[in-house]
């Protein structure tokens, strides 16, 4: 997509389990976004890559252009529900080993 950094596409539950991991060392996800203007005024949307800073990685269902803000957007919103409910999902089996264990 661009000479500036390498684009890497993955499934959705990598980007999730991708932003678990800036989470976990203390960025908030919001400062990990991409957004890209393309030439005909067309927003793609990545994130950044946590192991190489020149790499920006996309969701495969989210790795085309879209024709507004409204439409990235709510994709963006989509993922990021997707991540909490992932989160949601890793506290609960926390909690069920430390009660296993007690």
């Amino acid at each position: 997509m661009s000479q500036n950094h390498k684009d890497k596409v993955v499934s959705k539950t990598e980007v999730v389990r991708l932003l678990q991991l800036w989470e976990s060392k203390g960025h908030g996800v919001m400062s990990v976004v991409r957004i890209f203007t393309l030439d005909d005024l067309q927003i793609l949307i990545g994130f950044s890559d946590y192991q190489d800073h020149e790499t920006v990685v996309f969701a495969e269902h989210m790795y085309k252009p879209y024709t507004n803000y409204q439409g990235a957007f709510t994709a963006l919103g989509a993922l990021l529900d997707a991540l909490d409910a992932a989160n949601v999902e890793s506290q609960k089996q926390a909690e069920a080993i430390r009660a296993a264990r007690s």
